[in-house]
């Protein structure tokens, strides 16, 4: 009762009702996400993760921990009495999350549900591509171009790289040139796209990517995209984001503060991307049967991240756990310094990052968990990236080869490394002193 025999619609999504997978995602979000604003007068701070491979599904309430006597909304606050009584590492000010079955909506609710679902795949079932193309029969439309580009894309692309293609053309491709021939779009229709995105405030890495997933999508009709302006469109590149670097004295500061913390994995993300360079959204992906103990390596094979979901109404995101890209898949060292605590906080099975009752880690809330303990430590406010550029740059200080430092970071190509790392291959105690003069902070 609790999963709504999921595996089996998300089949008669995929296989009989030729529903593509973001859409399948945003409809089962959507039909949930009004259970639980019927529910509870609020889907807010609520989080359903759908993982359509396998199935599954889970509904995640987030509460602010305050004070026992500061409750004012049980739905969104615990007393920080109650929430150590089941796990006493939280403090007030930190974010609780527990898991809300589906049998707890009562019976009533769950039918209303089941009967929401079957009544949306029926309407999705009605809006046939030929009824939403009649009118350009016999011409080839670029809403008909984007469906072959999905299905011959689907299986050779990043899953979360799809997803993200897939909702952009959706939002914004699609109602503009959806049902448009391919012959008749024009340098002007094209130039007035680009203008129009950048009144809506689009940056120009965003109008790049609308623009080479618009070049893709009409290649694939055999259009002559060079006369259409988009060749030279898409070599239009945004300015690159300076790198920012930890100071050394940072560096010791946050380490010797993370060797004292006794809070089982609360501070581990931390660690493994200061130490070993991870992206956060693969640590949260990461299981314990990816770390080989004996070998003392990790493999690097899923990722988790927040994308937004075109399914819902305004700004609502999904957490999504998918296998990294091919080229990104690896194995690397463990250093000697996290031996030990990895040994000591393994499981069996499940996430690294594990929190009560299973749930997938979520990256947002370990880039809060890194800010208040900067605050803490009273050090300036670094993300996630920051500490991967911090061991890359360290990496290549130490004399590591650009080559091997690619390997590690799991980038597509050498080039990707020595582009990002220029100016910092093989550099020395020296450099770095006069490094941190500039960056104010010698």
């Amino acid at each position: 009762m609790d999963n709504l025999n999921l595996i089996s619609n998300f089949a008669e999504f995929k296989e009989l009702k030729n529903i593509d997978k973001s859409t399948m995602i945003g409809v089962l979000e959507d039909v949930f996400r009004h259970a639980l604003q019927k529910q509870y007068e609020t889907d807010e701070n609520f989080d359903v993760i759908i993982n359509p491979e396998k199935g599954d599904l889970e509904i995640w309430r987030n509460r602010t921990v305050v004070e026992d006597d500061a409750v004012e909304d049980p739905n969104a606050q615990i007393s920080v009495s109650e929430v150590k009584a089941i796990d006493p590492t939280y403090e007030i000010g930190d974010e609780y999350a527990d898991e809300i079955k589906l049998s707890s909506f009562g019976r009533r609710a769950v039918l209303s549900l089941r009967q929401n679902l079957a009544s949306r795949i029926l309407d999705l079932e009605k809006a046939s591509l030929y009824e939403k193309y009649s009118e350009k029969v016999g011409e080839i439309v670029t809403g008909e171009v984007y469906q072959v580009w999905k299905k011959d894309n689907e299986n050779k692309l990043n899953p979360l790289t799809f997803l993200k293609y897939s909702n952009l053309a959706e939002k914004h491709i699609l109602p503009r040139f959806g049902q448009v021939s391919v012959r008749e779009i024009t340098i002007q229709d094209i130039d007035a796209f680009v203008e129009e995105m950048r009144n809506n405030k689009f940056s120009e890495v965003n109008i790049n990517l609308l623009i080479m997933l618009l070049k893709r999508f009409l290649q694939v009709a055999d259009v002559d995209t060079v006369n259409l302006g988009l060749e030279h469109t898409v070599r239009v590149r945004a300015d690159k984001k300076t790198i920012r670097v930890m100071h050394e004295q940072e560096q010791q500061k946050l380490e010797a503060e993370l060797e004292q913390e006794d809070n089982g994995n609360k501070y581990l993300a931390v660690s493994l991307t200061l130490k070993m360079g991870l992206l956060i959204g693969e640590i949260c992906g990461l299981r314990w049967t990816d770390i080989d103990f004996a070998k003392g390596t990790v493999k690097i094979q899923n990722t988790v991240q927040r994308i937004q979901n075109n399914g819902a109404e305004g700004k609502k995101t999904i957490l999504v756990a998918m296998p990294v890209a091919e080229s990104t898949r690896r194995e690397i060292p463990i250093p000697d310094s996290l031996k030990q605590r990895l040994r000591t906080l393994r499981n069996t099975e499940g996430y690294v990052l594990e929190a009560k009752g299973g749930k997938i880690p979520d990256p947002r809330r370990e880039q809060i968990r890194l800010r208040k303990l900067l605050e803490k430590i009273e050090i300036p406010s670094y993300n996630f990236y920051a500490l991967r550029d911090t061991f890359a740059v360290k990496c290549l200080e130490r004399g590591m080869a650009v080559e091997d430092l690619s390997y590690v970071l799991g980038h597509a190509t050498v080039t990707v490394t020595a582009e990002r790392y220029k100016g910092f291959e093989s550099i020395g105690r020296e450099r770095i002193i006069v490094l941190e003069g500039i960056m104010g902070r010698g």
